[in-house]
């Protein structure tokens, strides 16, 4: 006997994120960027000076499909938390930028 079963698998997407600081305050500036899962991603300690690129597409976003990013900033030993959803095309890479 066969049977044939059809089922659809989810299309990744990826997020190239732009993080610059626009604002700055002081040496010890930290933003904990986003990453794989809520807020587990990069640290960046550099300050005044940071602005970097880097892309996430590690099977964590789902293409075609509105996903939440998180992140915070921490100034002066104050956290600041930001949520934001983004609609991901499949199979494409999407590009985000945050500015702090």
């Amino acid at each position: 006997c066969t049977e044939d079963i059809n089922f659809t698998l989810p299309a990744f997407a990826w997020i190239k994120f732009h993080v610059k600081n626009v604002n700055p305050f002081d040496d010890s500036d930290l933003i904990k960027a986003p990453g794989a899962v809520g807020l587990a991603g990069k640290y960046f300690y550099w300050g005044k000076n940071i602005e970097t690129t880097y892309t996430i597409g590690d099977g964590t976003f789902i293409g075609n499909f509105k996903n939440n990013i998180n992140w915070y900033v921490e100034k002066n030993s104050k956290r600041v938390f930001f949520q934001d959803s983004i609609y991901l095309k499949a199979l494409d890479t999407t590009f985000y930028e945050i500015k702090y």
